[in-house]
């Protein structure tokens, strides 16, 4: 009977530490789920090769991502996507920014397909609004050149960006387009951010879009 006494009164702290535990575990993972996206949409075309902006544009582009993801909170969750003739999504929206940092290790290919490189961006953060429809997300779109035939419009991938209120911050790289040939289309990457609801900007030199991607980082 004495050892129940001694037992006893532990028995309601021992209740209400589980359930303090299983509170903050439920609170983790509602943390986790409602934590923030960010898709990065990068354009892996071959003339990301061209070395005007030194050491080249790629290798200047994945030098400004890396400088992105320091200045993100390690609780924000970020993808990336690529395209060049076509689209892919290489990570898929995960608080493990080293394998995004990882995975700008690219190669290039033919073709600019700027709106099906938007649309699986906005495929990803959909999925992840899955189970957190209120999750914020935005996307981060950077190409050095012209849209060679999408098979969605990039007027209509930034429409739906609209509609799922995921705001697309554009950087043009390099030589901006005068005409129909020769560098970066501002027009359309100008059109895509301001129908979405988010901002452009041009980048000359790789400090330029580094400096660029630092202020968004840790805006």
């Amino acid at each position: 009977r004495s050892k129940w006494r001694k037992v006893l009164p532990v028995i309601p702290l021992l209740g209400a530490v589980g359930c303090l535990v299983f509170a903050f575990t439920g609170f983790r993972l509602n943390l986790e789920e409602t934590s923030p996206v960010i898709v990065l949409v990068m354009d892996v075309s071959d003339s990301m090769n061209a070395t005007d902006v030194e050491p080249n544009r790629l290798e200047a582009a994945e030098t400004a991502a890396e400088a992105f993801l320091t200045e993100l909170p390690a609780e924000f969750r970020v993808g990336l996507a690529t395209f060049a003739g076509d689209a892919q999504l290489v990570v898929a929206p995960t608080q493990a920014h080293d394998d995004v940092v990882d995975a700008l290790d690219v190669t290039t290919s033919r073709g600019t397909v700027i709106g099906d490189g938007l649309t699986v961006a906005l495929d990803a953060i959909q999925e992840v609004r899955r189970g957190a429809t209120e999750t914020p997300a935005v996307a981060l779109l950077l190409s050095d050149g012209r849209d060679t035939g999408s098979l969605v419009d990039p007027d209509a991938a930034a429409a739906r960006a609209a509609s799922l209120g995921v705001p697309v911050f554009t950087v043009v790289l390099g030589q901006v387009a005068e005409g129909e040939d020769g560098g970066a289309d501002l027009e359309t990457l100008a059109a895509i951010a301001d129908t979405s609801g988010g901002e452009t900007f041009t980048a000359e030199t790789a400090d330029d879009l580094t400096t660029i991607y630092e202020d968004l980082g840790s805006e």
